[in-house]
């Protein structure tokens, strides 16, 4: 299962949908993200997507949730108990 509101994958969602912002077709969204990267998106829906779109206003756009969602990477909450560590490791042969 993929997060959509991954903010790396969500900008590229944003970015595509901006070219369709007349409309905001979501078949075209779809069809143009998974050109895009198959890999990615290719399980993407338009009913996905209509689940994050605000229609009531005098324009289509993001709804309020979905952008509050994509700003904190829909991470669960919660308090944080593993800090990253980097290792390097060099190899000699």
């Amino acid at each position: 299962m993929t997060n959509w509101m991954n903010p790396l994958l969500f900008m590229t969602i944003d970015n595509v949908a901006e070219r369709h912002k007349s409309l905001m077709s979501l078949i075209d969204i779809v069809q143009d993200l998974q050109k895009i990267n198959l890999t990615q998106f290719g399980h993407l829906t338009p009913q996905v997507l209509g689940q994050c779109i605000d229609r009531d206003g005098e324009s289509v756009r993001w709804s309020d949730r979905t952008l509050e969602r994509a700003q904190s990477g829909n991470s669960p909450g919660g308090v944080t108990t593993h800090v990253g560590v980097l290792i390097c490791v060099k190899f000699s042969f």
